[in-house]
């Protein structure tokens, strides 16, 4: 059984900023957030999702946003490491009616938004933005995806990024991000990276470019890989091209979800981060899929948080997060947590979790 909207909040209709706002609210409380940055970022909602948020989610999709496998354009995560918790929001603008350049056109005003009313940094995308947008190498398809996050940790204030649709160009993905490389500074790294994906089989496949909206020394450019089939051997050997991965703990850490020794079929993700001017990537992020490894929301946390321990992180607030969003339903439901994260860094880990709700009553994308 698929874990259902109104299985997780009574009212039949809401409008998105509403869902949003009180599965945010639901989380806050579950990880025992009563205030702060992180709290706050739920009071925000509805301004980050104007105009389009005040309309009501429905009862079917009316544009398959491909955030997530039943279309609906958002999803919420919680990210734990020894800096505290940050709880995240991801999103593609909807247009009125939505549709590729409607919503290409209200990500794009958001964006501006974004810059003029919070200081968001678009050196970066105005740097690339013709490569992604409009006139692209891939002339005869749609507009392309500009998604949005925010994220709030417990300290600081909130930070923002936007992810583009890097795949799909008609087999130019490879040409778009040498050239992306470039133009933003990370030529050496990026051809380093490319010598490690050639030697996985089959070749890892680009999927998204995430930019943080900072001008910041500690801001990054992520490139998202997708692993049709794969090993926890060739996921560790990708992530291993940045300088801050360690395999000896990341590997016992990802057998916690995926079973050593065997294929692995349901298309977990690595995320790549770049800085300009290092010849080496920066960082790396295994994702891993949840749905069909576990009967259960209870046997899919009872191993989320013996991987949280092996991290040497505290799997309490997550635990109390998840009984939360579906109290009495644990050992009934699944489908709420669709990936875990993980990023090893100099002996260090930061493990994230990523909720959807299963709005929708049809899958309309495959992962």
């Amino acid at each position: 059984m698929n874990i259902r909207r109104e299985e997780i909040f009574p009212a039949a209709e809401m409008s998105y900023a509403g869902f949003l706002g009180g599965a945010w609210d639901t989380v806050c409380r579950g990880l025992g957030i009563a205030g702060g940055p992180t709290a706050s970022g739920g009071r925000q909602i509805a301004a980050l999702l104007s105009p389009w948020g005040s309309r009501p989610v429905g009862a079917r999709c009316a544009y398959p946003s491909k955030v997530s496998r039943d279309g609906f354009p958002a999803e919420l995560s919680v990210n734990w490491s020894r800096r505290g918790v940050e709880v995240r929001l991801l999103f593609e603008a909807l247009g009125n009616p939505p549709g590729a350049a409607a919503n290409q056109d209200e990500g794009m005003a958001l964006l501006y938004r974004l810059e003029a009313e919070r200081g968001a940094y678009l050196g970066w995308f105005h740097k690339i933005s013709d490569l992604y947008l409009g006139d692209n190498p891939g002339a005869s398809a749609p507009p392309r995806s500009v998604w949005h996050s925010v994220a709030y940790p417990e300290n600081g204030r909130g930070i923002c990024k936007v992810y583009l649709d890097a795949g799909a160009y008609g087999g130019q993905e490879d040409d778009l991000m040498t050239e992306t490389a470039s133009r933003l500074g990370f030529s050496s790294a990026w051809r380093f990276m490319t010598q490690v994906r050639d030697t996985i089989t089959p070749r890892p496949a680009i999927e998204y470019l995430a930019l943080d909206l900072a001008d910041d020394p500690a801001a990054r450019v992520k490139v998202y890989f997708r692993h049709r089939h794969t090993t926890l051997e060739q996921l560790d050997r990708l992530a291993a091209a940045a300088t801050t991965h360690r395999s000896e703990l990341a590997r016992p850490a990802y057998a916690y979800l995926i079973p050593p020794d065997t294929a692995v079929e349901n298309e977990p993700l690595t995320c790549i981060a770049f800085r300009p001017d290092r010849g080496r990537p920066a960082q790396a992020t295994t994702y891993m899929r949840i749905p069909g490894r576990f009967p259960t929301e209870r046997a899919a946390s009872s191993a989320v948080a013996a991987l949280m321990r092996h991290c040497g992180l505290d799997p309490s607030s997550y635990l109390d997060m998840i009984t939360a969003l579906a109290p009495g339903r644990l050992d009934e439901l699944t489908g709420l947590q669709e990936l875990v994260s993980c990023r090893v860094k100099d002996a260090a880990a930061a493990i994230t979790v990523y909720l959807r709700f299963g709005v929708y009553p049809q899958q309309v994308n495959a992962f």
